[in-house]
């Protein structure tokens, strides 16, 4: 059991590595030494690592690392006439969770999980299709996104491994929240004049898209929802899409941790997490949320209802319908008011008809938006708007069993020996991270996917934490 020698103090050691992450980074943004941002990420995660008491400042370092990117690439980019130099330094927040979970791995406070196995497996996979030939570039970021998830959820099983632990990060995610939504309200109503001095065009040169945030906005800013056509709020994040992930974290866990003992101040978060999810328009972040409301909403009936039933059984159940109510919805919403969301359904249905005729993958980082002056069909039947199909895709069937299997692990060892109903909502996040992955290309990205697996890890930490004990 974690006892907090000093539950006031701030740790010396968070204070500096959190400095020095942020401070190298803006000024490798600035100055182009982008090299100087990766000893940064190296140097703040073993200061960082060092902590002992007060461990959710190793997971908040992660999540404000993540938050900040966009930002000082953007403007510190922006204001040192940065371009070409700001590309890697978009891996410098996924570099520093990287380095905290090998430094954790190193210094013996963290050890293998049953998780570690799945992820060798799925390791595997990635190797054999990289061996059909792949652009070390694109490689790189398809392992990025495929590993992201488990060096996230083991960083929150180590450092949010109590209740008081995850509360406290609750507090300071939240808070965090507040900021974005604050800070997204102006650039959401100042439109591309404001972006335009924050440096959008650097972030999106960064992003491989050099032709986006030039002359306007991105297109992604706009969406259609039930055919209603809204602008969409990107906030520092500088994007909607993956902004909408962010703040679907924050509302389930504005609701499902008991953060504060206030009602009032608890349904008060809960109300402004959920005006920012609508005003980022993301649909995948709130796909997310409503599998987790339905499934948890189901559970509470089945283990209220039928009292016969185990936890574990009315979980499985509840999951399986919650992913039966989502997938005909989804159908249905593609059917009459897909709109711009049309293409995440035709990549499902193609994408899937060239998987089943070439099931062993076609190669790491192949199709999609890596082929290059690639006509529209061949995008989107190759996994160009959903993740799950991209990788299905690119690894071939023995790679998606491979990535179910992480995600069902990883469910199990957050339910395992769970003895809190109330939070076990908290247990369902995989799953839904992994359906919603189906219908979208962002979900394993580090903006999108680290919020919900740090809590997901959380309560995986909760059973380590009392076989300790």
């Amino acid at each position: 059991m974690i006892v907090d020698e000093n539950p006031v103090g701030k740790p010396a050691n968070y204070v500096f590595g959190l400095f020095f992450l942020l401070g190298t980074f803006s000024i490798s943004a600035l100055t182009g030494f982008n090299y100087l941002g990766i000893l940064g990420a190296f140097i703040a995660a073993f200061f960082i690592t060092e902590i002992r008491v007060r461990r959710e400042y190793i997971a908040f370092s992660v999540l404000v690392a993540l938050s900040l990117q966009n930002l000082i690439i953007g403007f510190f980019g922006h204001l040192g006439n940065q371009f070409d130099s700001l590309v890697i330094l978009t891996q410098v927040p996924f570099l520093f969770l990287f380095f905290a979970y090998c430094f954790l791995i190193l210094k013996r406070k963290l050890f293998f999980s049953k998780l570690t196995a799945f992820l060798c497996l799925l390791l595997l996979t990635i190797l054999l299709a990289a061996t059909k030939g792949s652009g070390l570039s694109d490689a790189v970021l398809q392992v990025r996104n495929l590993t992201t998830f488990y060096f996230a959820f083991e960083v929150g099983r180590y450092s949010l491994n109590s209740f008081s632990l995850l509360k406290r990060f609750t507090r300071m995610f939240l808070f965090l929240a507040i900021i974005m939504l604050i800070a997204g309200i102006p650039l959401l109503m100042g439109g591309f004049q404001l972006y335009s001095f924050v440096g959008i065009g650097n972030v999106y040169f960064a992003k491989g898209l050099p032709d986006e945030g030039i002359i306007g906005m991105p297109g992604r800013f706009t969406t259609d929802i039930f055919n209603i056509h809204i602008v969409r709020m990107g906030s520092l994040y500088y994007e909607p899409v993956t902004l909408s992930y962010f703040f679907s974290a924050a509302f389930i866990v504005s609701y499902a941790v008991k953060w504060t003992k206030s009602v009032i101040g608890s349904l008060m978060m809960t109300f402004l997490m959920g005006v920012g999810l609508v005003l980022t328009g993301g649909k995948g972040g709130m796909l997310v949320l409503v599998f987790l409301v339905i499934a948890f909403l189901l559970f509470k009936i089945f283990s209220s209802k039928l009292m016969h039933m185990k936890i574990a059984s009315s979980f499985w159940i509840a999951t399986l319908l919650s992913l039966i109510i989502v997938g005909v919805f989804s159908n249905y919403y593609g059917q009459e008011y897909a709109g711009p969301a049309a293409a995440h359904f035709d990549t499902i249905n193609q994408t899937w008809a060239a998987i089943l005729q070439t099931p062993l993958g076609h190669g790491l980082a192949q199709g999609g938006y890596n082929q290059a002056n690639a006509n529209l069909s061949d995008i989107e039947s190759s996994g160009a708007e959903s993740a799950m199909m991209s990788f299905g895709y690119q690894l071939g069937i023995q790679g998606l069993i491979a990535l179910f299997l992480c995600f069902y692990e990883m469910t199990k060892l957050a339910i395992s020996d769970f003895f809190d109903k109330e939070y076990l909502v908290l247990g369902f996040i995989p799953f839904a991270l992994f359906i919603v992955s189906l219908f979208q290309l962002n979900t394993y990205t580090p903006q999108a996917i680290v919020p919900f697996m740090l809590i997901s890890g959380s309560i995986a930490g909760f059973s380590d934490d009392r076989r300790r004990s």
